[in-house]
C-alpha cells in the first residue's frame, strides 16, 4: 500500500471482561473511515463494523461460541486515495474463559 492508502502501522486487541474484547490501533493520517472484518477459524472475514476516521479501538462483544476459537481480525483504512489492501489478518485472538483481563498482542 502506498501512503495514501496504508494499513494501521499496529493493532492489538485486550480482554476487558467476560463478553468483551477491545480492539485498538494506531491511526492512520489522513484516513476517512475504516473497515473491521473478523473470521472465527477458517471461515472467510466478514464486515462487522465500520468505524470513524477519528476512532483508534471498537469494541467486539465476546459470545459463547467464540470461547477457544481463533478469530482473525483485519482493518482497511479508507482514504481521499483509496482503500488499503483488503482483509489482511493482523493476528488472532482466542477468548479464554475469563477470570482477569487478558492482553493479546497482534
Amino acid at each position: 500500500a502506498d501512503a495514501q492508502t496504508a494499513e494501521p502501522a499496529r493493532m492489538w486487541a485486550a480482554q476487558t471482561g467476560p463478553a468483551s474484547i477491545v480492539l485498538s490501533w494506531q491511526a492512520v493520517a489522513g484516513a476517512t473511515g475504516y473497515s473491521l472484518y473478523c473470521a472465527a477459524g477458517e471461515e472467510e472475514p466478514r464486515l462487522i463494523g465500520k468505524p470513524a476516521a477519528n476512532a483508534t479501538q471498537w469494541n467486539l462483544g465476546v459470545k459463547p461460541a467464540m470461547i477457544g476459537v481463533e478469530q482473525h481480525c483485519a482493518l482497511e483504512t479508507r482514504t481521499a486515495g483509496g482503500i488499503s489492501p483488503a482483509r489482511r489478518a493482523k493476528g488472532t485472538i482466542v477468548p479464554p474463559p475469563i477470570t482477569s483481563p487478558t492482553l493479546f498482542p497482534l
